[in-house]
């Protein structure tokens, strides 16, 4: 028995994603306000001219949809460079579809704790010790003869 087994990587980019932006008419994802206004990089002049924009791109991480969605950056008489897209639009995109504004704050770093509230843990924890050393030896007592 063999199974051949198909990724997206397998199969045509554009057709995947159109298949994707399904989500637009099953109401899922919700576009913003704004989606109609804003730039989608530093380097475009416009709004993107394809009105279902904003449910192709929502599908996929933030750096890759950065590295796909850069463009030429225009730097006057010097040699054109590569600037990535805007992140900002990306991430919003994510979050509303995936709903990851609650898993981003939770992978975010945590707050650091000052010398004070380490030296005050280590002063609360070494007395919890000192306190179950002391009903330890309370109880075995008899135990050591």
């Amino acid at each position: 028995l063999v199974l051949f087994s198909t990724s997206v990587k397998d199969v045509d980019q554009d057709e995947v994603v159109k298949r994707i932006a399904h989500f637009k008419q099953t109401g899922m994802v919700k576009v913003p306000e704004w989606s109609d206004l804003v730039k989608s990089g530093v380097t475009n002049d416009m709004a993107p001219v394809n009105p279902d924009w904003y449910y192709i791109r929502s599908p996929v991480g933030v750096n890759t949809f950065r590295n796909i969605y850069g463009s030429k950056l225009r730097r006057g008489v010097q040699p054109n460079g590569y600037a990535k897209s805007s992140e900002s639009v990306i991430r919003k995109a994510l979050k509303r579809r995936y709903g990851l504004g609650d898993a981003l704050t939770m992978l975010a770093k945590k707050p650091k704790m000052s010398v004070l509230d380490k030296s005050n843990l280590d002063w609360k924890s070494f007395k919890q010790e000192q306190e179950i050393e002391e009903d330890l030896s309370i109880h075995n007592r008899g135990k050591n003869r």
